[in-house]
């Protein structure tokens, strides 16, 4: 990354943990193509999620649990867009989790049907 790249970066950063809104929405944009290349990669190799979810709610889930995060230090945008990815990989891991869950609920209704005796 450029010096200046880096410059701008620490300087958004600094400004988004003093309560500037404005230098959060700067960097989400310096990491936008980044974190939706990460979020794409994701989801290709998760199928059985991404019919739920993609890539758009993938990243503004993301970002708002970024956002969330004012208190955190990030020293690059490398660190910012890491983040990002463990988000990312937590957001999948609840929406699977969410899944299964279902699943079990279904699969228990229908087990319940079955064993009712029509017989009667």
């Amino acid at each position: 990354m450029s010096t200046v790249k880096q410059s701008s970066f620490q300087c958004y950063a600094k400004q988004w943990r003093q309560g500037e809104e404005r230098a959060f929405n700067e960097l989400a944009t310096m990491a936008y193509g980044r974190i939706t290349a990460a979020a794409r990669a994701m989801l290709a190799k998760r199928r059985d999620l991404a019919r739920f979810m993609d890539a758009q709610d993938l990243v503004h889930d993301v970002y708002s649990a970024l956002k969330r995060q004012r208190n955190r230090e990030f020293e690059n945008l490398d660190h910012f867009v890491n983040r990002a990815r463990v988000l990312m990989r937590g957001a999948l891991s609840d929406l699977n989790k969410r899944m299964q869950a279902h699943k079990r609920l279904v699969e228990g209704a229908m087990l319940s049907l079955s064993t009712l005796n029509t017989d009667c």
